[in-house]
């Protein structure tokens, strides 16, 4: 993937995205799938209703 182009209104995720950048690629991956399960657990409540 490449950069990022759109803007992050919230401060604390982009510097939180920011710390995660310079972990360990073990802990990124924990964190992509994290927040992949977030994601896909959220679209399937709205296809549910």
């Amino acid at each position: 993937m490449g950069k990022l182009t759109e803007q992050f209104n919230d401060k604390e995720l982009l510097y939180l995205f920011k710390e995660v950048e310079l972990k360990e690629n073990e802990d990124i991956n924990t964190i992509k799938q994290l927040i992949d399960a977030f994601v896909t657990k959220r679209k399937l409540r709205i296809l549910a209703k």
